[in-house]
Order: structure tokens, then sequence, then C-alpha cells
């Protein structure tokens, strides 16, 4: 019976196993979207958050033998960016990080995510234009706390844009798992873009962090408190009370540039004829990532005569 059920296994384990060849082509067309920053753990959780199961020695291989210069560039940029103190946390919903990243600030886009500190799993991510407080709220910790739970401890920057967050937090510490910490801690530290930043956290809520596990298995059952949307209202709600009980005022909506269109129907049809000419809006970002800039430049350039004639 031990030995047909040995059998079994193996057979079973020979169907779900990905051919080399067969990795190959999937390995080579993921790199195509994630570009050439992705070493053997990010892309084996990319091909697994689109059902390609792998290991990653075999995924680590083949990226080795199909782009030497990648490899060799990925690894120098791994020993440069060690993080020599690694943050800890006891169990799912003990700390929540929320981050940004403003590097394309100038081209209006904004970064914000929010991170388990146990199981590493980016729980709540938004790409937005200019920073601001209510849809940082609203986007990222509500929805965040309304999926898995209530953190014990947020962990953010010195950033004026998390006070909604940090005013909310601290107004529901009572409904936390652990009320003896600290509700929070402030330490010192487009479509195209939205594109990149989704796939990243495909991929990273996927793949094995050594010595913990993969985040979306380690955040599965979310944080031991959960609470009712009641208790989470919406942005503009949330900024009255905060208003009501701080007595200073939020931005309720926060602008990058002026709108040029005259109307929300020339607006609409401009979106419309770009839409026609790029279907496929991804193909930008993938040659770009590559070192293709041209079809990118060509899309901005096509779209600045578009916005010319409807304006």
């Amino acid at each position: 019976m031990e030995s047909s059920l040995l059998a079994y296994r193996k057979v079973i384990q020979s169907r779900e196993r990905v051919h080399d060849s067969q990795l190959e082509v999937e390995v080579a067309k993921a790199a195509v979207e994630t570009g050439p920053t992705y070493g053997r753990k990010m892309m084996t959780g990319y091909l697994a958050s689109k059902g390609i199961r792998a290991s990653e020695g075999r995924v680590g291989r083949v990226l080795r033998e199909t782009n030497q210069p990648y490899h060799a560039d990925r690894y120098r940029k791994r020993l440069r960016n060690l993080n020599p103190v690694p943050s800890s946390a006891e169990y799912m919903g003990h700390k929540l990080h929320i981050d940004q990243n403003e590097k394309l600030v100038m081209y209006g886009v904004t970064h914000v995510l929010a991170v388990d500190g146990f199981s590493s799993n980016i729980v709540s991510h938004f790409t937005m234009p200019v920073k601001n407080n209510l849809t940082i709220y609203q986007e990222v910790y509500q929805s965040a706390v309304l999926r898995y739970g209530m953190w014990d401890q947020i962990r953010v920057d010195h950033g004026k844009e998390f006070y909604l967050t940090l005013f909310m937090q601290e107004k529901l510490a009572d409904y936390r798992n652990n009320t003896g910490r600290q509700p929070y801690m402030q330490t010192k530290s487009t479509q195209v873009a939205k594109i990149g930043l989704d796939r990243m956290v495909q991929s990273w809520n996927a793949h094995r962090i050594q010595g913990k596990g993969i985040p979306d298995q380690l955040a599965h059952g979310g944080c031991p408190k959960r609470l009712t949307a009641d208790l989470l209202p919406e942005s503009t709600d949330a900024a009255d009370c905060y208003h009501q009980e701080v007595g200073s005022s939020l931005t309720r909506v926060s602008l990058f540039g002026r709108n040029p269109f005259a109307t929300v129907e020339h607006q609409t049809a401009a979106e419309q004829e770009f839409a026609r000419n790029y279907a496929d809006i991804a193909e930008l970002f993938e040659r770009a990532i590559h070192n293709e800039p041209a079809p990118f430049q060509n899309g901005i350039k096509d779209l600045i005569g578009i916005v010319r004639r409807y304006v």
C-alpha cells in the first residue's frame, strides 16, 4: 500500500513539474513583463502568481543562462542594498509599515504601500498623482484593515500625509489585539507606473523569503482582531471627525497641474482616442524597462498632440 502511494505521489509531481524547455519560455516571457531587475526569488514569485510552479533553483539557473549581463548586475545591486538591521514582528497584525516612493513625483506619480511586518506581505498599495491624507487613509489604511483586520501598531515617517491614518489608528486603539503597545510610531526616514507596481506586488507576495516563508501564505487568515466596516468611515467623514476633534483641516483634494480640458466630453474623447492608438499600454512599460524608451516617448508625444486638438 505504501509503495503504491509513493508511486502515485511521483506521478502527480511529474504532472505538476514544468518541463525545462517550457520553463525557459515562461521565464523569458516573464522577463519581458518585469524587466531585468527580478532575481530568482522575485521571478519565482511572479511565475507562481501566474500559476506556474517551479523551484527557485531551476528559475535561478534559467536566469543565469539566458542573460549573463542582467544576472551580474542584479548581484552587484543586491550586495549594495542589503539591510543589516531587519525589522521584526511577533505575528500577523503586530506592525504595519506604510511607506511611499516619490522618485517620479515630478511626473505626477507617487506610490504608497502598506507591508505587514511579520509576513512581509504587501497588504495594500495605491498610486496617486500627489500624496494626500484622505487618499492614503481610504485606499491604503482602510482597505488593508477591512480586509485583514486591525494592526497593533502603524509605522510611518514624519510626513504630514499620514495624519488622518494615525488619527484613526489612535481612535480605534481599543480594538487592537495588544492594547499595551503604542498605536503608532513615526520614524525618520499613473497608468504605466501602476502596471509595474502591480506586477511587483504580485511577485513579492508570492515569492519565498529565506527564514520566513511566502508572504501570501504567512498572511493567510489576517490579523487576530477584525473590525466591522462601520468603525472605518469613508475618507471625507473621517476628515470631518479629524477636524472636529483635532481642530485643523486636511487637504481634501490634492491637484497635480491644471486640467487643460474645458469640458468632461473633450477629456473623454481625448482619452478614448489615445486608447485606440495604444490598446496595450503594458507594452510601453515593457519596452521602457528593457532600455527601449522610444515607444514610451512616442506615446507621450502622441498624447500631447491629442490633448492639443481638444483644448
